[in-house]
Protein backbone atom coordinates (compact mmCIF):
# COMPACT_ATOMS: atom_id res chain seq x y z
CA UNK A 1 0.00 0.00 0.00
CA UNK A 2 1.84 3.46 -0.96
CA UNK A 3 -1.29 5.83 -1.28
CA UNK A 4 -1.47 8.45 1.83
CA UNK A 5 -5.70 8.08 2.41
CA UNK A 6 -4.61 10.18 5.44
CA UNK A 7 -3.53 13.16 3.57
CA UNK A 8 -6.10 12.47 0.51
CA UNK A 9 -8.76 13.29 3.37
CA UNK A 10 -7.23 16.00 4.66
CA UNK A 11 -7.60 17.81 0.56
CA UNK A 12 -11.11 17.06 0.91
CA UNK A 13 -12.06 18.54 3.57
CA UNK A 14 -15.58 19.39 1.90
CA UNK A 15 -16.63 15.38 1.81
CA UNK A 16 -16.78 16.18 5.85
CA UNK A 17 -18.01 19.67 6.16
CA UNK A 18 -20.60 19.47 3.03
CA UNK A 19 -19.01 22.86 1.60
CA UNK A 20 -16.79 23.47 -0.76
CA UNK A 21 -13.85 25.57 -0.36
CA UNK A 22 -13.82 28.44 -1.56
CA UNK A 23 -10.72 29.57 -4.16
CA UNK A 24 -7.88 31.58 -1.49
CA UNK A 25 -7.44 33.94 -4.99
CA UNK A 26 -9.98 36.09 -6.48
CA UNK A 27 -7.74 37.56 -9.34
CA UNK A 28 -7.67 35.67 -12.26
CA UNK A 29 -4.49 35.14 -14.95
CA UNK A 30 -5.32 35.18 -18.84
CA UNK A 31 -5.15 31.57 -19.39
CA UNK A 32 -8.53 31.42 -17.76
CA UNK A 33 -10.29 32.56 -20.60
CA UNK A 34 -8.80 30.00 -22.93
CA UNK A 35 -9.39 27.27 -20.50
CA UNK A 36 -12.90 27.62 -19.08
CA UNK A 37 -14.91 26.55 -22.49
CA UNK A 38 -13.12 23.02 -21.97
CA UNK A 39 -14.99 22.37 -18.54
CA UNK A 40 -17.80 21.45 -19.98
CA UNK A 41 -15.91 18.53 -22.23
CA UNK A 42 -15.07 15.75 -21.61
CA UNK A 43 -11.47 15.70 -22.58
CA UNK A 44 -8.64 16.06 -19.60
CA UNK A 45 -7.03 19.35 -18.87
CA UNK A 46 -3.38 19.33 -18.17
CA UNK A 47 -1.83 22.96 -17.03
CA UNK A 48 1.74 23.00 -17.50
CA UNK A 49 4.78 25.56 -16.31
CA UNK A 50 7.54 26.08 -13.87
CA UNK A 51 6.84 25.59 -10.17
CA UNK A 52 4.95 28.65 -8.38
CA UNK A 53 3.97 30.10 -11.23
CA UNK A 54 0.03 29.74 -10.44
CA UNK A 55 -1.68 25.87 -11.27
CA UNK A 56 -2.34 25.17 -8.10
CA UNK A 57 -3.97 28.71 -7.61
CA UNK A 58 -5.68 27.95 -11.16
CA UNK A 59 -6.57 24.74 -10.55
CA UNK A 60 -8.69 26.01 -7.38
CA UNK A 61 -10.50 28.46 -9.50
CA UNK A 62 -11.80 26.22 -11.89
CA UNK A 63 -12.81 23.58 -9.92
CA UNK A 64 -14.59 26.43 -8.02
CA UNK A 65 -16.40 26.69 -11.52
CA UNK A 66 -17.39 23.65 -12.02
CA UNK A 67 -19.20 23.38 -9.38
CA UNK A 68 -21.14 27.03 -9.50
CA UNK A 69 -24.18 26.10 -11.72
CA UNK A 70 -24.35 22.35 -9.84
CA UNK A 71 -26.02 21.15 -7.06
CA UNK A 72 -23.95 22.46 -3.51
CA UNK A 73 -24.93 19.27 -1.65
CA UNK A 74 -22.75 17.14 -4.44
CA UNK A 75 -19.57 18.18 -2.12
CA UNK A 76 -18.13 14.53 -2.86
CA UNK A 77 -18.19 15.00 -6.41
CA UNK A 78 -14.92 16.24 -6.30
CA UNK A 79 -11.87 14.63 -5.67
CA UNK A 80 -8.52 16.75 -5.46
CA UNK A 81 -4.65 15.47 -4.46
CA UNK A 82 -1.29 16.55 -4.71
CA UNK A 83 1.51 14.38 -5.52
CA UNK A 84 4.34 16.99 -4.41
CA UNK A 85 7.43 14.74 -3.16
CA UNK A 86 9.74 16.73 -1.88
CA UNK A 87 11.39 13.99 -0.03
CA UNK A 88 11.93 11.53 -2.75
CA UNK A 89 14.69 11.50 -5.30
CA UNK A 90 12.48 8.78 -7.56
CA UNK A 91 8.71 9.26 -9.15
CA UNK A 92 5.98 7.43 -7.33
CA UNK A 93 4.67 4.01 -8.66
CA UNK A 94 1.44 4.58 -10.79
CA UNK A 95 0.03 2.22 -7.90
CA UNK A 96 -0.14 5.42 -5.95
CA UNK A 97 -2.39 6.98 -8.27
CA UNK A 98 -4.59 3.53 -8.75
CA UNK A 99 -4.70 2.58 -5.10
CA UNK A 100 -6.26 6.93 -4.68
CA UNK A 101 -8.59 6.66 -7.19
CA UNK A 102 -9.58 3.16 -6.65
CA UNK A 103 -10.41 4.06 -3.17
CA UNK A 104 -12.44 7.91 -3.64
CA UNK A 105 -15.09 5.31 -5.93
CA UNK A 106 -15.33 2.90 -3.66
CA UNK A 107 -14.72 3.91 -0.45
CA UNK A 108 -16.13 7.81 -0.82
CA UNK A 109 -18.85 7.41 -3.90
CA UNK A 110 -19.28 3.72 -3.01
CA UNK A 111 -20.17 3.54 -6.57
CA UNK A 112 -18.24 1.47 -9.62
CA UNK A 113 -16.84 4.51 -11.93
CA UNK A 114 -18.75 2.86 -14.90
CA UNK A 115 -21.99 2.75 -13.47
CA UNK A 116 -21.42 6.88 -12.19
CA UNK A 117 -24.70 8.84 -13.23
CA UNK A 118 -23.27 12.03 -11.57
CA UNK A 119 -20.50 14.60 -12.92
CA UNK A 120 -17.69 13.74 -11.14
CA UNK A 121 -14.14 16.01 -11.04
CA UNK A 122 -10.63 14.31 -10.24
CA UNK A 123 -7.87 17.42 -9.56
CA UNK A 124 -4.21 16.09 -9.00
CA UNK A 125 -1.88 18.34 -8.57
CA UNK A 126 2.08 17.54 -9.62
CA UNK A 127 1.07 14.75 -11.57
CA UNK A 128 4.71 14.37 -13.19
CA UNK A 129 5.52 12.77 -9.88
CA UNK A 130 4.00 9.47 -11.02
CA UNK A 131 5.49 7.10 -12.99
CA UNK A 132 3.23 6.39 -16.13
CA UNK A 133 0.16 8.03 -14.89
CA UNK A 134 -1.84 8.54 -18.04
CA UNK A 135 -2.32 4.75 -18.47
CA UNK A 136 -4.06 4.77 -14.93
CA UNK A 137 -6.12 8.07 -16.05
CA UNK A 138 -7.06 7.10 -19.31
CA UNK A 139 -8.76 3.82 -18.21
CA UNK A 140 -10.96 6.00 -15.90
CA UNK A 141 -11.21 8.42 -18.67
CA UNK A 142 -12.26 5.85 -21.35
CA UNK A 143 -14.21 3.84 -18.56
CA UNK A 144 -16.75 6.40 -18.03
CA UNK A 145 -17.61 9.89 -19.85
CA UNK A 146 -18.99 11.27 -16.12
CA UNK A 147 -15.00 11.74 -14.65
CA UNK A 148 -13.46 15.00 -15.67
CA UNK A 149 -9.97 14.87 -15.43
CA UNK A 150 -8.16 18.70 -14.24
CA UNK A 151 -4.30 18.29 -14.21
CA UNK A 152 -1.03 20.14 -13.29
CA UNK A 153 2.75 19.37 -13.80
CA UNK A 154 5.68 21.43 -13.36
CA UNK A 155 7.75 19.32 -15.68
CA UNK A 156 6.82 20.26 -19.24
CA UNK A 157 8.79 16.88 -21.08
CA UNK A 158 7.41 14.41 -18.95
CA UNK A 159 4.37 15.93 -18.74
CA UNK A 160 4.40 16.10 -23.06
CA UNK A 161 6.14 12.48 -23.01
CA UNK A 162 3.53 11.27 -20.97
CA UNK A 163 0.37 12.22 -22.27
CA UNK A 164 1.15 11.34 -26.02
CA UNK A 165 -0.99 7.97 -25.15
CA UNK A 166 -3.60 10.68 -23.92
CA UNK A 167 -3.93 12.10 -27.81
CA UNK A 168 -7.24 13.42 -28.74
CA UNK A 169 -8.11 13.27 -24.90
CA UNK A 170 -6.53 15.71 -23.11
CA UNK A 171 -6.16 19.65 -23.58
CA UNK A 172 -2.75 21.17 -22.93
CA UNK A 173 -2.06 24.57 -21.64
CA UNK A 174 1.29 26.36 -20.62
CA UNK A 175 0.93 28.72 -17.84
CA UNK A 176 3.69 31.29 -18.22
CA UNK A 177 5.23 33.59 -15.99
CA UNK A 178 3.41 37.07 -15.19
CA UNK A 179 2.49 39.15 -17.74
CA UNK A 180 2.94 43.34 -16.55
CA UNK A 181 -0.75 43.45 -17.24
CA UNK A 182 -1.43 40.18 -14.81
CA UNK A 183 1.08 42.02 -12.15
CA UNK A 184 -0.93 45.02 -11.87
CA UNK A 185 -3.91 43.19 -11.28
CA UNK A 186 -2.13 41.44 -9.00
CA UNK A 187 -0.97 44.06 -6.53
CA UNK A 188 -4.50 45.90 -7.26
CA UNK A 189 -4.25 48.01 -9.96
CA UNK A 190 -6.62 48.12 -12.83
CA UNK A 191 -5.37 49.11 -16.53
CA UNK A 192 -5.96 48.38 -20.09
CA UNK A 193 -4.24 49.26 -22.93
CA UNK A 194 -2.31 45.63 -23.39
CA UNK A 195 -1.85 43.50 -26.29
CA UNK A 196 -3.50 39.74 -26.47
CA UNK A 197 -2.90 39.16 -29.76
CA UNK A 198 -0.08 40.39 -33.01
CA UNK A 199 -3.13 42.32 -34.94
CA UNK A 200 -3.72 44.48 -31.24
CA UNK A 201 -0.17 45.18 -30.65
CA UNK A 202 0.59 46.73 -34.39
CA UNK A 203 -2.47 48.66 -33.59
CA UNK A 204 -2.02 49.71 -30.61
CA UNK A 205 -2.86 53.42 -29.74
CA UNK A 206 -0.50 55.87 -27.39
CA UNK A 207 -1.77 56.39 -24.03
CA UNK A 208 0.20 58.35 -21.23
CA UNK A 209 2.65 56.39 -19.35
CA UNK A 210 3.14 57.92 -15.31
CA UNK A 211 5.88 57.90 -13.10
CA UNK A 212 3.94 55.96 -11.27
CA UNK A 213 3.68 53.18 -14.21
CA UNK A 214 7.20 53.22 -15.08
CA UNK A 215 8.20 52.67 -11.07
CA UNK A 216 5.63 49.92 -11.29
CA UNK A 217 7.03 48.66 -14.61
CA UNK A 218 10.73 48.22 -12.86
CA UNK A 219 9.45 46.71 -10.04
CA UNK A 220 7.77 44.22 -12.35
CA UNK A 221 11.49 43.43 -14.09
CA UNK A 222 13.35 43.07 -11.16
CA UNK A 223 11.12 39.98 -8.94
CA UNK A 224 7.59 40.72 -10.35
CA UNK A 225 7.06 37.48 -12.71
CA UNK A 226 5.30 35.05 -9.93
CA UNK A 227 2.13 35.45 -7.94
CA UNK A 228 3.91 35.19 -5.01
CA UNK A 229 6.66 37.62 -5.79
CA UNK A 230 4.26 40.14 -6.94
CA UNK A 231 1.94 39.77 -3.86
CA UNK A 232 5.09 40.09 -1.69
CA UNK A 233 5.66 43.17 -3.16
CA UNK A 234 2.26 44.44 -3.06
CA UNK A 235 2.57 43.68 1.05
CA UNK A 236 5.51 45.38 1.76
CA UNK A 237 8.17 42.85 1.79
CA UNK A 238 11.74 44.10 0.75
CA UNK A 239 13.13 43.26 -2.79
CA UNK A 240 16.37 41.21 -1.46
CA UNK A 241 13.54 38.96 0.53
CA UNK A 242 11.74 39.07 -3.29
CA UNK A 243 14.65 37.62 -5.21
CA UNK A 244 15.46 35.24 -2.40
CA UNK A 245 12.10 33.56 -2.86
CA UNK A 246 12.86 33.29 -6.56
CA UNK A 247 15.88 32.15 -6.90
CA UNK A 248 15.55 29.85 -3.80
CA UNK A 249 11.95 28.30 -4.31
CA UNK A 250 12.16 28.27 -7.95
CA UNK A 251 15.10 28.61 -9.71
CA UNK A 252 17.23 26.14 -7.06
CA UNK A 253 14.49 23.47 -6.42
CA UNK A 254 13.97 23.17 -10.19
CA UNK A 255 17.72 22.63 -10.63
CA UNK A 256 18.74 20.97 -7.42
CA UNK A 257 15.55 18.55 -6.82
CA UNK A 258 13.60 17.99 -10.74
CA UNK A 259 16.59 18.10 -12.51
CA UNK A 260 18.36 15.15 -10.19
CA UNK A 261 14.47 13.06 -10.23
CA UNK A 262 13.68 13.77 -14.07
CA UNK A 263 16.88 14.26 -15.74
CA UNK A 264 19.50 12.24 -13.96
CA UNK A 265 21.65 15.19 -13.46
CA UNK A 266 24.22 13.91 -10.63
CA UNK A 267 25.94 17.66 -10.28
CA UNK A 268 23.22 19.86 -10.17
CA UNK A 269 25.83 22.92 -8.75
CA UNK A 270 27.10 23.28 -11.87
CA UNK A 271 23.37 23.51 -13.49
CA UNK A 272 23.09 26.63 -11.16
CA UNK A 273 26.29 27.87 -12.38
CA UNK A 274 25.64 27.22 -16.22
CA UNK A 275 22.03 29.59 -15.38
CA UNK A 276 23.63 32.12 -13.83
CA UNK A 277 25.78 32.36 -16.76
CA UNK A 278 22.53 31.76 -19.32
CA UNK A 279 21.51 34.78 -17.32
CA UNK A 280 24.45 37.07 -17.43
CA UNK A 281 24.66 37.18 -21.37
CA UNK A 282 20.71 36.31 -21.56
CA UNK A 283 19.29 36.92 -25.52
CA UNK A 284 23.07 36.57 -26.66
CA UNK A 285 24.18 34.07 -29.27
CA UNK A 286 25.58 30.98 -28.20
CA UNK A 287 28.73 29.89 -28.68
CA UNK A 288 28.51 26.51 -27.65
CA UNK A 289 32.25 25.45 -27.99
CA UNK A 290 33.41 28.41 -25.78
CA UNK A 291 30.22 28.08 -23.33
CA UNK A 292 31.47 24.27 -23.14
CA UNK A 293 34.79 25.68 -22.42
CA UNK A 294 34.04 27.98 -19.78
CA UNK A 295 31.51 25.07 -17.48
CA UNK A 296 33.85 22.44 -18.39
CA UNK A 297 30.99 20.14 -20.49
CA UNK A 298 31.68 18.18 -23.23
CA UNK A 299 29.77 20.34 -26.02
CA UNK A 300 27.30 17.20 -26.63
CA UNK A 301 27.01 17.39 -23.05
CA UNK A 302 26.59 20.69 -22.53
CA UNK A 303 23.99 20.51 -25.50
CA UNK A 304 22.54 17.95 -23.71
CA UNK A 305 21.87 20.23 -20.48
CA UNK A 306 20.52 23.22 -22.48
CA UNK A 307 18.11 21.04 -23.80
CA UNK A 308 17.17 20.23 -19.88
CA UNK A 309 16.91 24.03 -19.12
CA UNK A 310 14.60 24.43 -22.03
CA UNK A 311 12.09 21.55 -21.11
CA UNK A 312 11.97 22.34 -17.31
CA UNK A 313 10.63 25.34 -18.55
CA UNK A 314 13.54 27.62 -17.12
CA UNK A 315 14.77 29.11 -20.84
CA UNK A 316 14.05 28.94 -24.15
CA UNK A 317 15.90 28.74 -27.06
CA UNK A 318 15.25 31.24 -30.21
CA UNK A 319 16.54 29.81 -33.30
CA UNK A 320 17.71 32.44 -36.41
CA UNK A 321 15.75 32.06 -39.68
CA UNK A 322 16.76 29.79 -41.80
CA UNK A 323 15.39 29.15 -45.54
CA UNK A 324 16.65 26.02 -46.03
CA UNK A 325 15.30 23.20 -43.87
CA UNK A 326 18.68 21.58 -44.03
CA UNK A 327 20.29 24.41 -42.10
CA UNK A 328 17.37 24.63 -39.18
CA UNK A 329 18.92 21.52 -37.17
CA UNK A 330 22.53 23.41 -36.89
CA UNK A 331 21.60 26.83 -37.14
CA UNK A 332 22.72 29.36 -34.33
CA UNK A 333 20.17 30.17 -31.34
CA UNK A 334 19.74 32.54 -28.67
CA UNK A 335 18.79 32.03 -25.16
CA UNK A 336 16.25 33.51 -23.06
CA UNK A 337 15.13 32.52 -19.58
CA UNK A 338 11.65 32.78 -19.43
CA UNK A 339 11.10 35.91 -16.64
CA UNK A 340 13.19 38.60 -16.22
CA UNK A 341 12.60 37.88 -12.71
CA UNK A 342 14.62 34.70 -13.08
CA UNK A 343 17.75 36.81 -14.18
CA UNK A 344 17.64 39.41 -11.58
CA UNK A 345 16.79 36.77 -8.89
CA UNK A 346 19.82 34.33 -10.08
CA UNK A 347 22.42 37.63 -10.37
CA UNK A 348 21.08 39.25 -7.00
CA UNK A 349 20.79 42.61 -8.97
CA UNK A 350 18.74 45.23 -7.60
CA UNK A 351 18.98 48.24 -10.06
CA UNK A 352 18.47 48.99 -13.22
CA UNK A 353 21.20 51.71 -14.21
CA UNK A 354 23.63 49.03 -16.22
CA UNK A 355 21.73 50.50 -19.61
CA UNK A 356 23.33 47.71 -21.90
CA UNK A 357 22.02 45.05 -19.20
CA UNK A 358 18.87 46.53 -18.97
CA UNK A 359 18.14 46.56 -22.76
CA UNK A 360 19.07 42.58 -22.84
CA UNK A 361 16.44 42.44 -19.75
CA UNK A 362 13.88 44.12 -21.44
CA UNK A 363 14.25 42.05 -24.81
CA UNK A 364 14.27 39.08 -22.75
CA UNK A 365 10.55 40.11 -21.35
CA UNK A 366 9.55 41.11 -25.21
CA UNK A 367 10.85 37.31 -26.04
CA UNK A 368 8.31 36.39 -23.17
CA UNK A 369 5.60 38.55 -24.23
CA UNK A 370 5.75 37.50 -28.40
CA UNK A 371 6.63 33.56 -28.05
CA UNK A 372 3.39 33.68 -26.02
CA UNK A 373 1.21 36.10 -29.10
CA UNK A 374 3.42 34.17 -31.78
CA UNK A 375 4.35 30.38 -31.01
CA UNK A 376 6.64 30.17 -34.33
CA UNK A 377 9.58 32.86 -33.62
CA UNK A 378 13.15 33.12 -34.60
CA UNK A 379 15.57 36.36 -34.78
CA UNK A 380 17.02 37.13 -38.79
CA UNK A 381 20.46 37.84 -39.26
CA UNK A 382 22.20 38.66 -42.62
CA UNK A 383 25.90 38.02 -43.31
CA UNK A 384 27.31 41.05 -42.39
CA UNK A 385 26.32 39.98 -38.59
CA UNK A 386 23.16 42.54 -38.65
CA UNK A 387 20.13 41.58 -36.54
CA UNK A 388 16.23 41.71 -36.19
CA UNK A 389 15.36 41.00 -32.61
CA UNK A 390 12.47 38.86 -33.84
CA UNK A 391 11.27 38.33 -36.70
CA UNK A 392 7.70 35.63 -38.26
CA UNK A 393 7.85 34.49 -41.71
CA UNK A 394 4.31 33.12 -41.39
CA UNK A 395 2.82 36.54 -39.46
CA UNK A 396 5.17 38.83 -41.70
CA UNK A 397 6.51 41.00 -39.49
CA UNK A 398 10.07 42.02 -38.13
CA UNK A 399 10.67 43.85 -34.28
CA UNK A 400 13.65 45.35 -32.61
CA UNK A 401 13.41 46.21 -29.16
CA UNK A 402 15.04 49.24 -28.68
CA UNK A 403 14.68 49.77 -24.76
CA UNK A 404 17.31 52.73 -24.69
CA UNK A 405 18.31 55.59 -26.47
CA UNK A 406 18.68 54.94 -30.25
CA UNK A 407 19.07 56.80 -33.21
CA UNK A 408 17.42 56.13 -36.58
CA UNK A 409 20.43 54.70 -38.22
CA UNK A 410 19.92 51.77 -35.26
CA UNK A 411 16.97 50.83 -37.28
CA UNK A 412 18.36 50.74 -40.51
CA UNK A 413 18.35 46.98 -41.13
CA UNK A 414 15.22 46.78 -39.72
CA UNK A 415 13.39 49.33 -42.24
CA UNK A 416 15.92 47.59 -45.35
CA UNK A 417 14.28 44.06 -44.64
CA UNK A 418 10.59 45.44 -43.97
CA UNK A 419 10.91 47.24 -47.56
CA UNK A 420 12.56 44.26 -49.21
CA UNK A 421 10.95 41.45 -47.99
CA UNK A 422 6.88 43.09 -47.22
CA UNK A 423 6.91 42.97 -44.09
CA UNK A 424 5.22 44.93 -41.66
CA UNK A 425 7.78 46.75 -38.43
CA UNK A 426 7.52 47.95 -35.19
CA UNK A 427 9.92 48.89 -32.51
CA UNK A 428 9.84 48.21 -28.82
CA UNK A 429 10.48 51.03 -27.01
CA UNK A 430 11.04 51.98 -23.22
CA UNK A 431 7.88 54.89 -22.91
CA UNK A 432 8.04 56.09 -26.67
CA UNK A 433 4.94 56.22 -29.08
CA UNK A 434 7.07 56.66 -32.14
CA UNK A 435 10.19 55.83 -33.87
CA UNK A 436 11.37 59.31 -35.45
CA UNK A 437 11.00 60.46 -39.13
CA UNK A 438 11.21 56.84 -40.09
CA UNK A 439 7.12 56.55 -39.24
CA UNK A 440 7.67 53.10 -37.95
CA UNK A 441 5.36 51.90 -35.18
CA UNK A 442 6.32 52.24 -31.79
CA UNK A 443 5.43 50.29 -28.86
CA UNK A 444 6.91 50.77 -25.08
CA UNK A 445 7.80 47.45 -23.57
CA UNK A 446 4.97 47.56 -21.01
CA UNK A 447 2.21 47.32 -23.04
CA UNK A 448 3.13 44.26 -24.95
Amino acid sequence: MTANFEELLKSNLQWQSGEFQKPRFDFKRSAWKEITPWLNSQQIIALTGLRRVGKSTLLDQLQSEFFKEKDPSKTKNLMRFSFEVEDFQERLPQSTLTEILDYYFHSILNVQPAALQDKVLVVLDEIQNVANWPSVVKRYYDLCPQIKFLVSGSSALFLKEDSESLAGRIIEREISPLSFEEFLGLVGINNTGFSSSIAELFEATPRLITGELTALFEQFLLSGGFPEAATLLRDGMPLLERQHYIRDSIVKRIVSRDFRRFYGVANTLKDFELFSLLCFENGGTINVKKLANKIQYAESTLVKHLDIFEFSGLARRLKKFETKKRKVLNSKFKFYPTSPSLIMSVLGIDHLKDSLFVGHLAETYAHQRLTKLVPSLFFAQNNSGKEIDFYSDKKKFAIECKYGLFEELDLEFLTESAKSYSLNPLVITKDRWESGNLKIKAVPLMFV
